[in-house]
């Protein structure tokens, strides 16, 4: 393994003056997110799987082009806990250079997420490129979550591959931070009195599904900061995902309901009756902010969360739809980014008393309404499959669990492809559950999708 910056300081500081980082406060958001993240990793990466030749340096280019065109990539954070800012940094990106080893790239992708990532003096994007000598690849774009979510991971594999295939990249301005750029029933008094409406409205969600959700059972109890991420990865090929598509489609509901529901009833079946569960459903709030962050970097998402008494043996697309109907709903209503207003209130409660982030991860941990799974689904994503000479054969991406949930997945179309990763927190949840699990799921979408 090689570790590259041959970047000057005197191009960097071209760079930067050209088009300077920004030096502004963290929003609330953001400041949440930096400080779970040295308590319980937050952030997540890209994988963009091509075919085609591509030089290092003509990747060592791209990845400046890259920090050019977004003025987060040359900023780092810093400043006292609850006065963080982002400033600027004369820095490359990292890149480091492996040979590819395809049957260790679940492990692999599992030591990205567990390596922390860097929060002073150096830039909160890595690049690890995973190198096949049949002219082939793996790109890995782990990304710090106070700066970007999955949609930004999607712009950044994009906007690599145009950079690596000779095209020109503009530069973009700084944007917005979420907080700062939020729909005026999500702001002041308004704001606040919708979250109260959002909490009852949660409350009466657990009340209909007869109780608090019930987590995943650990397998083992140990501290969070001891836990570490396995990668269980699934693909269907394209004639499953357009059949998956279809039925969707026909039963009324979308792919993202189908897929909530078979998770969370294959997590049932470790219950021996029906029982509430809980299913969050991050959501893309970007085309409801002003100005336009339609291109940028950063994180721009709320939280959907659906919770329902769950029967393994119940029929799938009835509970589809209402799940279908809530998120929906929650979109209506602003309720994702009114959501920040409540992650800003208890970040205020849980870090009193100069408590530790991984006191606070703690403490994140047992709360009553932690969340039982969650699903992120980016969909069908908007990138060519080819650029320039390089053929681009897959684009998903993985996440830490964080404090709120020990099994996570993420979920994205690509090449026609439905590609669907499981992330599990070992041991509490150890290695042959979290397969059995991932199997079962893998079992009953097939099962519900080519039923007659």
């Amino acid at each position: 393994m090689t570790l590259r910056r041959p970047a000057t300081c005197a191009k960097l500081r071209c760079m930067t003056t050209q088009n300077a980082a920004p030096d502004r406060p963290l929003s609330p958001p953001e400041r949440v997110l930096w400080w779970f993240d040295h308590g319980a990793p937050l952030h997540f990466t890209t994988v963009l799987d091509y075919i085609g030749p591509l030089s290092e340096t003509a990747l060592r280019a791209a990845l400046d082009a890259l920090q050019r065109r977004h003025p987060l990539l040359r900023a780092t954070i810093t400043g006292t806990p609850h006065a963080l800012r982002f400033a600027p940094l004369n820095a490359p990106l990292p890149l480091r250079v492996e040979a590819a080893e395809p049957e260790r790239y679940a492990e692999r992708l599992a030591a990205e997420l567990t390596e922390p990532m860097p929060s002073l003096d150096a830039p909160l994007l890595r690049c690890t490129w995973l190198r096949d000598a049949d002219a082939g690849g793996r790109l890995l774009l782990t990304l710090h979550h106070s700066i970007g979510d999955g949609r930004s991971g999607v712009l950044l594999a994009r906007d690599l591959a145009r950079a690596a295939a000779g095209e020109a990249l503009a530069p973009l301005p700084e944007p917005p931070p979420l907080w700062n750029a939020r729909p005026p029933r999500a702001r002041g008094l308004r704001g606040w009195s919708r979250l109260a409406l959002t909490m009852l409205r949660d409350v009466g969600r657990v009340l209909r599904a007869g109780g608090r959700p019930v987590p995943v059972p650990v397998d083992a109890l140990v501290p969070l900061h001891e836990r570490r991420p396995g990668v269980h990865p699934l693909t269907f090929d394209a004639g499953f995902t357009e059949r998956l598509t279809a039925r969707a489609r026909a039963e009324g509901t979308t792919v993202h309901g189908v897929l909530s529901v078979v998770l969370m009833q294959a997590l049932a079946t470790e219950h021996p009756t029906p029982v509430p569960m809980s299913c969050g459903t991050p959501v893309d709030v970007r085309p409801y902010l002003e100005p336009s962050v339609a291109e940028a970097l950063g994180y721009y998402v709320g939280l959907s969360q659906s919770v329902h008494r769950i029967d393994p043996a119940a029929p799938v697309w009835p509970l589809a739809r209402r799940l279908r109907d809530e998120i929906r709903a929650d979109v209506a209503h602003h309720v994702p980014t009114i959501f920040h207003l409540f992650a800003e209130w208890l970040f205020g409660v849980l870090t009193r008393g100069g408590r530790t982030p991984a006191e606070v991860a703690a403490r994140m941990y047992a709360l009553p309404l932690r969340g039982t799974t969650g699903i992120t689904n980016l969909g069908r994503l908007d990138v060519p499959e080819r650029v320039g000479d390089l053929h681009l054969t897959g684009l998903f991406f993985v996440v830490a669990p964080s404090a709120l949930a020990d099994f996570v997945t993420t979920a994205t179309c690509f090449a026609g492809r439905l590609h669907w990763s499981f992330i599990a927190l070992a041991p509490a949840v150890g290695l042959a559950r979290a397969t059995r699990l991932v199997a079962e799921v893998e079992r009953r979408l097939r099962a519900v999708v080519d039923a007659p």
